[in-house]
């Protein structure tokens, strides 16, 4: 499942400080080539969020929910998944469609 965020950006470091000690957390490294300069580099920066059978990949405006293998969520999963539901409420990436 991917859901959006549109206008104001969600606060990844927030987001961990909050919630480190409930959900495995890990930042993915951003790859910039050497010698280029990325003016959005904020905005593709990841998190990626354990609970323990769903897993999101979390930036500043998307959030990818995904399980990797199907079984029922536990309690721990439902409340992140309900929380980044919240946080994330839109399913297109525009208004404007």
């Amino acid at each position: 499942m991917v859901r959006f965020r549109w206008w104001r950006p969600f606060d990844l470091e927030e987001f961990a400080g909050e919630y480190g000690n409930r959900y495995e957390i890990e930042v993915r490294p951003l790859y910039v080539g050497w010698g280029k300069i990325d003016i959005f580099a904020e905005t593709r920066r990841e998190f990626r969020v354990k609970a323990d059978t769903l897993n999101a990949f979390l930036t500043v405006y998307k959030a990818i929910l995904f399980q990797k293998d199907a079984s029922p969520l536990s309690p721990k999963d439902k409340e992140l998944r309900d929380y980044i539901l919240d946080k994330y409420p839109h399913a297109r990436d525009t208004p404007l469609i």
